[in-house]
């Protein structure tokens, strides 16, 4: 059996924040300047293939050479890296070291690994 020595309710404490609003926030940094870098240019033969792809595409130098996932400008970004690697036999290194991306991705765009959904080749010129 449990007896109950009484049944007075606990009192309830009035709550106490611990600090002060509001709190002061921390400084916030300035944000960092865009450093936009211009391409490298390369010979006259590349940059007539760029020169191609701007045009074909509707793309600007700087759209080319951003890091845009635009539909558009991915593919005349593939389509310049495939006229570099079949033109101007640069390898998919130097292409990417060109270009400032992986080189993965560039062998992915150009079509040389095993599991790229692009073919070798689809983008040749007739």
């Amino acid at each position: 059996m449990i007896t109950i020595k009484h049944n007075r309710k606990m009192p309830v404490r009035e709550y106490k924040p611990k600090f002060e609003w509001p709190i002061p926030s921390a400084p916030v940094a300035p944000p960092a300047p865009e450093v936009k870098v211009a391409p490298k240019i390369i010979s006259e033969k590349g940059n007539a293939l760029i020169k191609q792809v701007m045009d074909e595409y509707g793309v600007t130098r700087e759209q080319l050479f951003s890091s845009s996932r635009v539909k558009p400008i991915i593919t005349a970004r593939r389509h310049l890296m495939s006229l570099m690697h079949d033109n101007l036999n640069w390898n998919a290194q130097r292409i990417a070291h060109f270009m400032g991306v992986d080189r993965t991705t560039v062998s992915h765009h150009i079509g040389l690994r095993r599991s790229s959904v692009v073919k070798y080749g689809s983008f040749k010129m007739p």
